[in-house]
């Protein structure tokens, strides 16, 4: 109660510190802080490398010939800490904006990786159309009827990129992505099975402490961190070790019979 605005950021370590022991609380707020870090370093590379490669090529230059070339990270830095210190909202509300924004890429992604027939064109369409949406909705211009932003943002995004690709069919491009596996849905299916588990709707609920006075459901969910992690570390060894099978079978001379 009380946390209103901008104030109420601060609900996670105000929890973590009234809640937890002394050394799980700075655990806590070490973990965002590493989140948040990472996250940030991140973004920045992605921004710097559309400024310093992404457009040359539209250009048609292997790079820009300006002075400022190499400091546009610090720019952009300079520019996110400007308005994170005025900043235009709560951080749900801005996470939920630039969620929706995001979300309008997935029809493209999705139509990139498997429909070969995916027109570049449509897809642009599809992703102007949706931004122009999600700016209509931020703005209230749009009634929501009761749904997030997103639902119908994805759902123009999508009929734009089907219609226009229908239209007008792509020629001559392939997907980046074969068709699915039974390996692919093996691991598409366990990904799952770990999303479901961490939803943990079973134990709403449930609410105290246990060992140590940790909440209950954190012992839960950091052994879910840890089995994602194997399962992705198992995932990063497979292309290595099936590389290595194949050099070996090539290297290995056929014996006369």
């Amino acid at each position: 109660p009380g946390l209103e605005g901008p104030v109420a950021d601060g609900v996670l370590a105000l929890v973590a510190v009234r809640g937890l022991p002394g050394w799980a609380a700075a655990a806590v707020l070490a973990a965002g802080v590493a989140a948040l870090m990472s996250t940030m370093d991140s973004q920045l590379l992605v921004m710097s490398a559309m400024v310093v490669r992404d457009l040359p090529r539209v250009f048609k230059r292997e790079r820009f010939r300006f002075p400022g070339r190499r400091t546009s990270i610090i720019l952009l830095a300079a520019v996110g800490l400007a308005l994170a210190i005025r900043p235009a909202g709560t951080m749900l509300a801005i996470a939920t904006q630039a969620f929706t924004g995001l979300a309008v890429l997935f029809p493209v992604t999705i139509a990139a990786a498997y429909w070969r027939g995916a027109n570049p064109w449509a897809g642009l369409a599809s992703i102007i159309t949706g931004q122009a949406l999600v700016a209509l909705y931020h703005f209230k211009l749009l009634p929501s009827y009761g749904f997030l932003p997103v639902v119908p943002v994805v759902l123009a995004s999508a009929a734009v990129l089907i219609a226009g690709s229908l239209l007008f069919p792509a020629r001559e491009l392939e997907p980046w992505a074969g068709p699915p596996t039974r390996t692919g849905m093996l691991r598409a299916l366990a990904f799952a099975l770990i999303f479901l588990a961490a939803l943990d709707f079973w134990a709403w609920p449930q609410a105290g402490t246990g060992l140590l006075g940790l909440p209950v459901w954190l012992p839960y969910h950091l052994e879910l961190c840890l089995l994602l992690s194997l399962v992705i570390a198992r995932l990063c060894r497979a292309p290595q070790q099936e590389q290595n099978l194949r050099s070996r079978s090539v290297s290995t001379p056929s014996r006369p019979r």
